[in-house]
């Protein structure tokens, strides 16, 4: 890439170094959440994971390498596409900030990508800055104009008989008749009915930060429980996106009983996405007998679909959005605190029912 620019060289040297550094961080999601999770998905931005079914790392890592190639090559050519590149970078960016999203690693991605535009600088600036904002207004359009947030599935047939839902729910969602099975909506439950508190959780099971914070969070609030001052309802946030995570929410709501129920709530979170309960089946197998609780969904489907229809309603009437996320009320009464995902805190929600 010729330029008489001052710098142009060391730019040029440092250029494909950069796009290939890029290129390897994004292909880090090739190995899903094993190496660097992305929690995008668990804060409502799933819509924006795929572009026509492929992945959107799938585009970066090739455009990244090949930016790589032509600036070995000193092809200006390189400073176009890097350009491009950061035009997609800021369009994803500015979703995240619409959205309000925060993830490390897609935030490490796209600051790679900029510094590789910021290194491909230089004359002529008009060409490479049409090239960032048709990319930008080209994925504005391929994934609709209007910002898309990934929430709660919500079925068409959405039953009102919940324990909580006529307490809190100041405009009940339409929907069908439907009853809420109390069998299955214990498995769920932790504490005493008559606890002057009630603890709502809302979890995904394809969500690494449910996952994490399972454990310490069961210890926090363990005392507490065990006491009667609160109530736990875990509430499972199944998305139209990931429809493997409402296999795995089924199949855990089959179980014969709360405590295997918590077994297998702790067993399942952090799934990546887009494994189902066959993908799980042989580690479920190593405590359970699978066979039974695919027996049991088989006989009490719709049951279960009624429990995780409701869990939907008041999700969405608690304007819950990402996981995980706790929100304590009084019994029958108002809400006390929450706490949303990036400042879900046990000790804090312990301190809320200690001090109240």
């Amino acid at each position: 890439m010729a330029s008489d620019q001052p710098g142009a060289d060391w730019q040029a040297r440092l250029l494909p170094w950069l796009a290939l550094t890029s290129a390897l961080v994004a292909a880090t999601r090739f190995f899903g959440d094993t190496i660097w999770p992305c929690p995008v998905s668990c804060q409502g931005g799933a819509h924006y994971q795929q572009l026509f079914g492929v992945p959107v790392q799938v585009p970066a890592v090739l455009a990244l390498v090949a930016v790589a190639g032509l600036a070995w090559w000193r092809s200006a050519a390189a400073a176009g596409l890097a350009w491009a590149a950061a035009g997609a970078s800021l369009y994803f960016l500015w979703v995240a900030w619409q959205l309000g999203l925060r993830c490390p690693y897609c935030l490490t991605v796209h600051a790679g990508v900029l510094l590789t535009a910021a290194a491909a600088a230089g004359r002529p600036w008009l060409p490479r800055l049409l090239c960032a904002v048709l990319v930008f207004l080209g994925l504005h359009l391929a994934f609709h104009p209007q910002v898309i947030r990934d929430g709660p599935e919500v079925a068409d047939a959405v039953p009102p008989a919940d324990p909580d839902l006529g307490a809190f729910l100041a405009k009940p969602p339409v929907a069908r008749p439907g009853v809420v099975d109390p069998a299955i909506d214990a498995l769920r439950r932790q504490g005493s009915a008559q606890a002057a508190y009630i603890l709502e959780v809302a979890i995904d099971l394809h969500c690494p930060r449910c996952a994490e914070l399972a454990g310490p969070f069961d210890r926090t609030l363990k005392q507490a429980i065990d006491q009667g001052r609160v109530e736990v309802v875990h509430r499972f946030l199944t998305r139209r996106s990931a429809p493997s995570g409402r296999d795995l929410a089924r199949h855990l709501l089959a179980a014969v009983d709360p405590a295997q129920a918590r077994l297998l709530t702790r067993l399942l979170l952090g799934t990546p996405e887009g494994r189902d309960w066959a993908a799980v089946r042989p580690r479920v197998a190593e405590l359970f007998d699978p066979a039974v609780l695919e027996a049991t969904v088989a006989r009490r489907g719709a049951a279960i679909d009624a429990l995780l229809a409701a869990d939907a309603a008041r999700l969405q009437a608690l304007r819950v959005l990402a996981t995980p996320t706790a929100v304590m009320s009084r019994r029958h009464g108002e809400e006390v605190a929450r706490w949303n995902a990036a400042a879900f805190d046990p000790a804090a929600m312990l301190r809320e029912i200690s001090f109240d």
